[in-house]
């Protein structure tokens, strides 16, 4: 029986309302020295609201900073400081409308797709409650991430449009929306191969896997300007990261292949079983075999079963596949940066795959199924269930609520991890607990002596300390492992011009023409030549990441 629209209408009613409860807390959160004040409340360019200088700066195509080229997300956040100034909490809160938003999308989606109103309201709410989710939501800086799931679904809503009716504007319609998730942050690229399995189940557009080659051909073709507009995306990515992404000579190209086989598997345990998260889990120095090959035993297994078995179970094949194909562009094959072994934000996506999976073939069976009791258990225990989901994710939620809470999780979940200790220590050092803070980078170093921000900050806390010499042997190593940071040559130079060593000049030097020899550098470095042998001067400890 076709639900009626009171029936729609209550499911969204109850997707928003079980979506917002964990999350009303956010209401609460500060801004964290985790990005949040390096891209944004910091970034003058931003935190003045919408401003022709922003438009111009977000728009801007050759701006290396190191991040992708997400205007859209931008302009976000520069509507916050336009209508809420500095209020984090209202900040925060736009995060969850459009989680809020992405739940009910999920729902009216998959609905759209398969006109069952029961599965699609259980994906719905996994989706809006699931702890692994919360990363993407209550991390002001990981807006990106939901307002491209955003776009991208409301993209797949108008290909849907388009299957029914083949019309230009339909197909313009996705093609915008498909930008619009690019230039919010490019995490959707493989989306044009998503539409193909979509073709495939539930819109049954190719009949079998072995069907007939030529309707598939005019599948692929039909999809050929937005994957074109995908390739732009990727050209754009790599064009901007520049000196940020690792090399194979750091970090070899088989322990990458290991790190992304065995991470398929860690993301569906962790979907299974999101328990003990964290938001940064350190990238291994090696992995074992036998992990390496049990994964990709179980990795090829399932999707051969899968492929011979796609008649019989096409929401089962569809749902996997979509979990493999778009974690592709964030599994770590490329890095850049700070890069993990995986990410909770990085399923956002992709685990509306598993969620297909996993539920579309049970709540089928519970509509399905003759007996009434049968129907009452599931009920009983789904609703068991998502208690249990809100409850960990309301915990979940509030891991995120301070800088402070967030890297001690951070340590308590993991191991090894250098990043967590480098952060508590610029956090000690803002709190004047120098010695506190001078643990906690000399354990960072001690775990990761390539993490060349730890040896920066220790640099700082020698130096404010009075021991200069100590400090220019960290400041040296900080250089020495990134040669490109201007941050770095201009604490090494001002060190040494204040010790009266000419040598600094070099180092001044080389910051001014790193820095495109911006304005804001110059009066920097002429301060420094014109205090030369004066200390009050300090530099401050660099912002965590």
């Amino acid at each position: 029986m076709k639900p009626t629209l009171p029936r729609i209408y209550l499911c969204i009613t109850i997707i928003a309302v079980l979506t917002a409860l964990p999350y009303a807390q956010v209401w609460h959160h500060e801004y964290l020295y985790f990005d949040d004040h390096k891209y944004i409340v910091d970034n003058n360019y931003i935190n003045r609201g919408l401003t022709s200088e922003g438009f111009l700066w977000a728009m801007n195509f050759r701006q290396a900073d190191g991040s992708y080229w997400r205007p859209i997300t931008w302009f976000s956040h520069m509507l916050d400081f336009t209508l809420f100034g500095n209020n984090s909490g209202a900040h925060h809160m736009v995060n969850v409308v459009l989680h809020i938003l992405n739940a009910v999308l999920v729902f009216v989606l998959m609905y759209a797709l398969t006109a069952k109103s029961i599965p699609s309201l259980i994906i719905a709410l996994l989706f809006g409650l699931h702890p692994l989710n919360v990363e993407s939501v209550a991390w002001l800086t990981e807006r990106s991430n939901v307002l491209s799931t955003f776009w991208g679904l409301i993209a797949l809503l108008f290909y849907r449009q388009y299957t029914r009716h083949k019309t230009y504007r339909a197909y313009g319609l996705v093609f915008i929306f498909f930008l619009f998730s690019l230039m919010s942050k490019p995490l959707l690229i493989t989306l044009p191969f998503l539409m193909l399995l979509l073709d495939y189940w539930p819109l049954g557009r190719i009949e079998g896997i072995k069907g007939n080659l030529k309707v598939i051909a005019d599948l692929v073709i039909e999809k050929i300007p937005l994957m074109a507009l995908a390739l732009v995306s990727i050209g754009l990515v790599m064009s901007r990261v520049g000196d940020e992404t690792i090399s194979v000579s750091q970090v070899p190209l088989y322990l990458r292949t290991a790190n992304a086989t065995v991470s398929y598997i860690l993301y569906f345990l962790k979907f299974i079983y999101p328990v003990e998260l964290a938001a940064f889990y350190p990238f291994p120095l090696s992995i074992p075999a036998w992990k390496t090959i049990g994964a990709s035993v179980v990795l090829a297994s399932t999707s051969l079963l899968l492929l011979l078995h796609a008649k019989r179970m096409p929401a089962v094949f569809v749902g996997w596949f979509w979990y493999v194909g778009t974690l592709v562009p964030k599994i770590g094959f490329i890095q850049t940066g700070l890069w993990p072994a995986l990410a909770d934000r990085w399923l956002y996506f992709p685990g509306l795959g598993l969620s297909i999976m996993l539920i579309w073939p049970l709540g089928r069976w519970l509509i399905d199924s003759p007996k009434p009791v049968m129907r009452c258990a599931c009920l009983l225990s789904g609703a068991g269930l998502f208690f249990i989901l809100t409850y960990l994710t309301w915990l979940q939620v509030a891991v995120w609520s301070h800088s402070q809470l967030l890297f001690e999780n951070m340590l308590k979940h993991t191991q090894n991890n250098y990043f967590a200790h480098n952060n508590l220590g610029f956090l000690w050092s803002v709190q004047g607990q120098n010695r506190v803070a001078e643990d906690h980078f000399r354990k960072a170093i001690d775990l990761n002596p390539q993490y060349e921000k730890a040896h920066f900050n220790m640099g700082v806390i020698l130096s404010d300390q009075g021991k200069e010499n100590e400090a220019v042997v960290f400041f040296r190593e900080a250089v020495a492992l990134k040669p490109t940071s201007v941050l770095n040559n201009i604490a090494l130079g001002k060190t040494l011009v204040y010790q009266g060593q000419k040598e600094g000049i070099q180092y001044l030097t080389a910051a001014m023409r790193l820095s495109r020899n911006s304005s804001e550098v110059h009066n920097i470095v002429r301060a420094i030549l014109r205090n030369a042998g004066q200390t009050e001067n300090k530099k401050a400890p660099i912002p965590p990441d």
